[in-house]
């Protein structure tokens, strides 16, 4: 799914694989945006380690590159919409695994070091909360929105 050059090496450290309740595909988009990033971050090759743990009752999954790292003036609006510092980006990656993560109940942060890299962590609930009504909801989406996939 991701275009991985020869000269990065992908790191599995993922031991531990709890069953989560979430839509995958849409989880899978946030992984493979976070690892293209990773893979921009290391022009000249590198490293991206990939490693998760179960902590309570969510599991922290992080993508940790030896790339550029970010800087101090970029990181406020790292995950707003429209912002890139990508000559061919639009600006919407970070901003909708951010939707996505928190849609699941989950979190995404960043830790960064100009020149050492930058360590993304996600961490998505084991098993997700109840709605009203006993429902699980996996994205919150207005009910305008719904209306509009329904024939009247």
């Amino acid at each position: 799914m991701a275009q991985v050059p020869e000269k990065v090496k992908i790191v599995n450290c993922l031991k531990h694989r709890p069953n989560l309740k979430v839509d995958s595909d849409k989880i899978k988009r946030v992984f493979i945006n976070l690892i293209k990033n990773a893979i921009d971050a290391m022009p000249n090759g590198g490293k991206l380690t990939i490693a998760g743990k179960q902590v309570n009752d969510v599991l922290e999954i992080s993508f940790a590159d030896i790339g550029t790292g970010i800087n101090d003036e970029i990181m406020p609006k790292l995950f707003s919409p429209l912002f890139t510092t990508k000559a061919q980006g639009m600006g919407f990656g970070l901003a909708i695994c951010k939707r996505i993560i928190e849609a699941h109940g989950g979190t995404i942060t960043v830790k960064t070091a100009k020149s050492k890299g930058t360590t993304f962590i996600v961490t998505l609930p084991i098993e997700p909360k109840l709605e009203i009504g006993g429902e699980k909801t996996w994205i919150n989406m207005p009910k305008s929105s719904l209306s509009m996939m329904t024939k009247t």
